[in-house]
């Protein structure tokens, strides 16, 4: 049986098991085009993970003065 090299597959991996292969990515040579594969996971796996919500800063023009 012959797949096209293009077909996309789900791997169902823990955030530690992606630590690891990014690791271990990021020390391969970068003529490898390692860079362009960890980011591809790093994005995958970003959409994936429920994102703290972004606290803004208090600008002091911003706080009123209680009376």
């Amino acid at each position: 049986m012959s797949l096209d090299p293009k077909t996309q597959v789900k791997v169902d991996l823990t955030i530690e098991d992606i630590d690891f292969v990014i690791t271990a990515l990021g020390e391969m040579p970068a003529k490898t085009n390692a860079f362009g594969l960890i980011m591809k996971i790093r994005a995958q796996v970003m959409t994936q993970i429920p994102q703290e919500p972004q606290v803004q800063d208090a600008k002091s023009e911003d706080i009123k003065p209680t009376e």
